[in-house]
């Protein structure tokens, strides 16, 4: 049977609407352009002329939050910074023309779309021959609020994928960006914009910073990491953990082998999600559900994954489970860089917490997180909240009040995971009322 894709490339979309939390930001729009602002959400700085291209194109709803620093890419020597739904350029530390990263075309890859005849463009309807595609409705209306210079030509029509909640969504796919239509939401809210930006922003660079402290100029990319040195005292040895209910064929390969994934143990005729789970901890979800058959299988179900020469190396897991049933069924592989394999430098592991605690760092599905936080002023009103790795926020209705020496320790706090939680990277936050500090720890949801 042949290996059905799971289009892997565009990732798994990250459910936020990011517009109901802009009170959050720090930015007074009275201030000089150049001046630097530390946004507390994320715990990076904007400046110059890229706050000024924020501030007057759109801001927090069209290009989300910072995630890094301004930073020179190795390879273009252009002065990049990641946003959550776009990437700013400028072509030197000195230019003032900003440009944005063609995201989109990164998320489409190598796939292609089946193009549009031409119509007669209405209110409602735009063909655009450039690329051949229409934007309609909708989607044209929130094309036209920005333009060209934000978003770019179509690259596809309108196309129906899984999102992150685990239904199918009709998404459209531009230059810069991808549009996703959200059926469920109030009218004027209903089109979002993936958040692209956290896909593809390096994540060595996204670790918070403290408030007070921002860099003085762009950093340079970070570098490879150093491999053992070759007089070693014992072998490094790149060990599978073992698979459940699951088996990966083959189990190891180059980047161009693709992956064929069988499972069982689920109810008969059930609807059963599945996703992969990558050597970094991001996690890609596939645009469809696998049934399984008589047996409780999927073995036929045809599901497999594609990789060329940007997939990262290292141990990476399709994970399966049942809608209704729960059962999970989990198959390890490992993708090797040369003919004669070995490991992959390190990659960028969890974030430094930011004067917070999580204990444990890490757990399976049912895990019951622990936390504490400090630096706030003494005796004022914090108010707790979870991230999930899907973006999704986990709020309370309570605040805690921090003791005598800032923390929040005594107050107990936790967090009871559950199977249907999005797997990765979650972060906990905590924010003091009065003095606006805001506390971050994280912990990582594993398979």
């Amino acid at each position: 049977m042949p290996v059905r894709s799971l289009a892997w490339r565009w990732t798994a979309s990250i459910l936020a609407l990011l517009v109901m939390l802009a009170a959050v930001l720090v930015v007074a729009p009275a201030r000089a352009a150049t001046e630097v602002v530390y946004v507390s959400a994320t715990g990076h700085y904007v400046r110059g002329v890229f706050r000024d291209y924020w501030d007057k194109h759109g801001g927090l709803p069209v290009f989300g939050y910072p995630l890094t620093e301004e930073y020179i890419d190795a390879q273009t020597g252009r002065v990049y910074q990641y946003f959550e739904r776009a990437r700013f350029e400028r072509a030197s530390a000195t230019a003032t023309s900003v440009d944005l990263g063609l995201l989109g075309v990164m998320a489409v890859g190598n796939r292609t779309f089946a193009q549009a005849q031409p119509i007669t463009n209405s209110k409602q309807r735009h063909y655009f021959p450039q690329t051949r595609h229409v934007v309609q409705y909708g989607f044209k209306d929130t094309w036209d609020a920005q333009g060209l210079s934000i978003f770019g030509y179509p690259l596809s029509e309108e196309v129906d994928e899984q999102l992150s909640d685990g239904k199918v969504h009709t998404v459209q796919y531009f230059e810069r960006a991808r549009f996703e239509y959200w059926p469920d939401r109030p009218a004027g809210q209903r089109v979002l914009l993936t958040l692209l930006g956290r896909q593809f922003a390096p994540r060595e660079l996204t670790a918070p910073l403290a408030p007070g402290s921002p860099p003085t100029a762009p950093v340079g990319a970070a570098p490879t990491p150093t491999p053992p040195p070759a007089n070693s005292p014992s072998l490094i040895r790149p060990v599978l953990p073992a698979s459940k209910n699951a088996a990966v064929i083959p189990q190891a390969g180059l980047p161009g082998t693709t992956f064929s994934f069988a499972a069982h143990g689920f109810k008969a005729g059930e609807k059963v999600g599945v996703w992969l789970n990558s050597p970094d901890g991001s996690v890609y979800g596939a645009r469809f559900q696998a049934v399984a058959d008589s047996s409780g299988s999927i073995d036929g179900a045809g599901i497999g994954f594609s990789t060329d020469a940007s997939t990262l190396l290292g141990v990476w897991s399709f994970v399966g489970q049942g809608v209704e049933s729960g059962n999970a069924a989990v198959g390890y592989f490992l993708i090797i860089g040369d003919a004669i394999g070995r490991l992959p430098p390190p990659q960028p592991g969890v974030p430094a917490n930011v004067d917070a605690r999580v204990e444990p760092p890490a757990g399976r599905a049912g895990t019951v997180f622990f936390f504490d936080a400090y630096g706030f002023k003494p005796g004022e009103e914090v108010t707790p909240s979870v991230v999930a790795s899907d973006g999704t926020r986990v709020t309370v209705s309570y605040t805690v009040k921090a003791d005598s020496k800032g923390s929040i320790g005594y107050a107990g706090l936790y967090y009871v995971t559950e199977p249907n939680h999005p797997l990765g990277l979650w972060r906990f936050e905590a924010k003091g009322k009065e003095s606006g500090k805001l506390s971050v720890g994280y912990f990582v949801l594993t398979p």
